[in-house]
């Protein structure tokens, strides 16, 4: 089983203690099965941590990647697992293309030992949430309180059928979006992934009145 608990791409959505007890419960049935949990925005999450691992998990590995904040390039992770797993993934990270820069490493603990570097992730995680926290309350000032804020870099807008058209009516509006359905799997995942970082507070209200008017379009 692979599992990302929390800032899930692209809805953001993140594990409850409801739904991570779930699944200590059923992976409790069933000890043998490898459980791998991607906890890639552990650092700029702003959501608690909570545990899908049960004690009687034999073979599991919690990773926890650098990239999404310290850089895309920085291609180091954090790795927690059972011993078994640990000493096969020991036997892959020799010296070859496997192996990690000692210069990565160093990079990484010198970023994470600093205060001012330390400062600035708490202040990127909190403009984050807040960024997608002010959407939500525009859009539910235009009657559209169903898109609720999620954890980590995007906003996800639920819709309520294929989003091309949708994308289309937001790009005459001067917006570039992606279109949902790229995330589908065996269905397709109607909705809309925003990217907010860069967006002032009067940009943010100009985009909700632009999505209203999308969605209310013929």
């Amino acid at each position: 089983m692979i599992l990302t608990p929390r800032a899930h791409n692209p809805t953001g959505c993140s594990l409850t203690e409801t739904r991570a007890h779930a699944l200590r419960e059923v992976l409790a049935r069933y000890p043998q099965v490898l459980a791998i949990v991607d906890d890639h925005f552990a650092l700029l999450s702003a959501t608690p941590w909570h545990s899908p691992l049960p004690a009687s998990t034999q073979r599991w590995a919690l990773v926890r990647s650098m990239s999404k904040t310290l850089g895309p390039d920085l291609r180091l992770a954090f790795i927690a697992s059972d011993a078994a797993t640990s000493a096969a993934l020991r036997l892959r990270l020799n010296a070859g293309s496997q192996w990690v820069s000692h210069l990565l490493q160093d990079l990484t603990l010198a970023c994470l030992t600093d205060e001012a570097f330390i400062a600035s992730m708490t202040e990127t995680r909190r403009h984050y949430r807040q960024q997608n926290e002010k959407l939500a309350a525009a859009l539910a000032r235009y009657g559209y309180s169903h898109a609720t804020p999620g954890d980590g870099l995007n906003f996800w807008l639920p819709l309520p059928a294929a989003s091309q058209p949708y994308a289309l009516r937001l790009a005459r509006a001067g917006w570039l979006v992606r279109e949902g359905e790229v995330f589908g799997i065996r269905t397709p995942s109607h909705g809309l992934r925003l990217s907010l970082g860069r967006l002032s507070d009067a940009e943010i209200s100009r985009l909700a009145a632009d999505i209203a008017q999308a969605l209310d379009a013929p």
